[in-house]
């Protein structure tokens, strides 16, 4: 293209464009009422970040800051303050950093009490950082793991406040919670149900309780993935927005076995964006580390209790900005080099603004970025 032509294009792009015009990517600063039964917020791969990690590393700009405690904290609570009943707070597990210290497990420990989660599961590699079976604990964190069974009583596990299940309560809805692993061996007198089997068993509690909405958190170590998506994806249109899973994936294979009507929407925790379908059954993971926070919006009809596919979604996630281009009014910055091409016309009104940073909001809050941690 003619060099003349496109600085003009460019020119124009930046006239007519304002913050207010311009498509938010992966950012909800304003709060606008949503009809939902319930919200989710998902996290899931946190790996003990704490620390915000630099998302802009550009001469003459200033610091963009993505994820970290502070941040993470303040989005889940946000989203507590302005959803109410209608927030479901999730975190899908793999909450440590692999060959953490005690002090470093310990400041994990406490940010999870501190944003009080509705459940967490916990993953392989958790049970591996926390013996969290071994002597006398009590963890204030809702910890979820379904498919342990105590040999001696022939019973699921339920020791030191962590739970086989759990059902939640949220307005005139109950929402069920599995977590299941893939472990084949765990440690003498304990043995690892077989997932499909437990996800049976705990749903015909489920039924006996009258659950309305059942959520599994897999530990399945999937491969399965999918574009990173933009838009809202409508559990009605779930065959347009199938997963691409390696033809032996665990997580393809566990779906492909089980029961239909077992479980409403699978969480996975492997680091790989994931925001699609199995069947029709949908499967929410983000790349995880903080920075990135998966959104699911629920209806579920007030008199038949049952799923509204038409009015239900997988919200595009939200990234947890420390602070925004103000141009934009988010902190993204694409993917591979050819976002920061001159041809990219989102760019260079971020370029022509100087890079200017204002704080982030959500949901029409401020984010606080001060040092005062919540681990401190």
């Amino acid at each position: 293209m003619n060099v003349g032509i496109l600085s003009f294009l460019l020119l124009l792009t930046s006239c007519f464009f304002s913050p207010q015009s311009i498509k938010r990517i992966f950012s909800e600063p304003e709060f606008v009422k949503k009809k939902a039964s319930l919200i989710l917020l998902i996290s899931n791969g946190f790996s003990g970040q704490l620390s915000p990690k630099e998302g802009l590393n550009l001469e003459n700009a200033p610091n963009l800051w993505i994820g970290g405690e502070k941040a993470f904290f303040s989005y889940f609570q946000i989203s507590k303050q302005k959803y109410n009943e209608q927030a479901l707070l999730l975190d899908s597990g793999n909450i440590f950093k692999k060959g953490s210290s005690s002090v470093e497990k310990e400041k994990v420990i406490k940010l999870y009490e501190s944003i009080g989660f509705d459940a967490v599961a916990l993953s392989q590699d958790d049970l591996k950082e926390i013996s969290p079976f071994e002597g006398e604990k009590a963890y204030k964190i809702p910890f979820v793991l379904s498919n342990i069974v105590e040999i001696k009583k022939l019973k699921r596990l339920n020791k030191n406040g962590i739970l086989p299940f759990k059902i939640i309560e949220k307005g005139p809805f109950k929402i069920g919670i599995i977590n299941i692993t893939s472990m084949k061996k765990f440690k003498d007198g304990l043995y690892m149900e077989d997932p499909i089997l437990a996800v049976i068993k705990i749903k015909k509690i489920f039924r006996r309780k009258k659950v309305d909405f059942t959520i599994l958190m897999a530990d399945l170590n999937s491969k399965c993935m999918s574009p990173p998506s933009q838009n809202a994806r409508s559990f009605q249109n779930f065959a347009k927005h199938q997963l691409h899973c390696p033809g032996k994936d665990p997580l393809y294979l566990f779906v492909k076995r089980l029961p239909p009507g077992s479980v409403n929407l699978i969480l996975t925790n492997n680091k790989i964006e994931a925001q699609g379908f199995l069947k029709n059954i949908p499967i929410v993971q983000t790349t995880g580390e903080g920075k990135f926070l998966a959104r699911v919006l629920i209806n579920l009809s007030s008199e038949s209790q049952k799923l509204d596919l038409k009015s239900s979604y997988i919200l595009p996630p939200i990234l947890t900005c420390n602070n925004f281009f103000g141009s934009t009014q988010d902190c993204y910055l694409g993917e591979g080099k050819n976002y920061f091409s001159k041809e990219n016309a989102r760019m260079e009104i971020i370029r022509s603004s100087k890079y200017k940073m204002i704080p982030a909001t959500y949901l029409g809050k401020q984010i606080p970025v001060s040092d005062n941690l919540v681990t401190n």
